[in-house]
């Protein structure tokens, strides 16, 4: 793959909200899912999972768990994650995931999951799929809905769809304000 082609993919990552009005192809669902599941795995326990929502019944529950941009209960919360063509939710198996390190495995199986998803991210993006995570919800509530057992834990919810609106790009840090040699400046 040509490196610059990989950076403006990189770039164009952004929580897009709205989809055309379709399905996503299985052929690039498949895709999507092996990317997530070549995500790294620094101890061998791969503890990540995703849930792919599609019944309408789940998805209002879902809805019901999400909070706004200031983790705080309100009406109409990330009420338009009802229709997205993909839904899906990033779980972690907590058994797995401390297995062979104990407590510390359940952390890092959530930045394993973090590298999947970007994983799934990028290639959405090369297959003209636009992506939102969502962070903003109530752990509590959802696994509740979900009806999870005590060892699965979700920690991001993920949509997608074919774009239909030009992406804008916030503003980024410069490198020189994220890099730095030798100490902390």
């Amino acid at each position: 793959m040509n490196t610059n082609l990989l950076i403006e993919l990189m770039e164009d990552i952004t929580n897009v909200r709205r989809y055309a009005d379709r399905l996503v192809e299985k052929e690039d669902l498949e895709k999507l899912y092996k990317a997530f599941s070549l995500g790294h795995s620094s101890v061998g326990n791969q503890a990540r999972e995703l849930l792919v929502i599609e019944a309408s019944q789940l998805r209002k529950k879902i809805v019901k768990c999400t909070l706004n941009p200031y983790m705080i209960k309100a009406s109409k919360n990330q009420e338009w994650l009802e229709n997205v063509p993909f839904l899906g939710i990033v779980l972690i198996e907590k058994r797995r995931a401390i297995a062979r390190v104990g407590e510390i495995g359940s952390v890092i199986a959530e930045r394993e999951a973090e590298g999947a998803l970007q994983n799934a991210r990028l290639i959405g993006g090369s297959l003209n799929i636009a992506t939102t995570v969502v962070r903003e919800f109530d752990v509590d509530v959802l696994k509740k809905e979900l009806k999870l057992p005590w060892y699965v834990e979700p920690t991001a919810i993920i949509a997608a769809g074919y774009t239909i609106e030009t992406t804008v790009k916030g503003p980024r840090l410069s490198i020189g304000d994220i890099v730095n040699k030798d100490r902390w400046a």
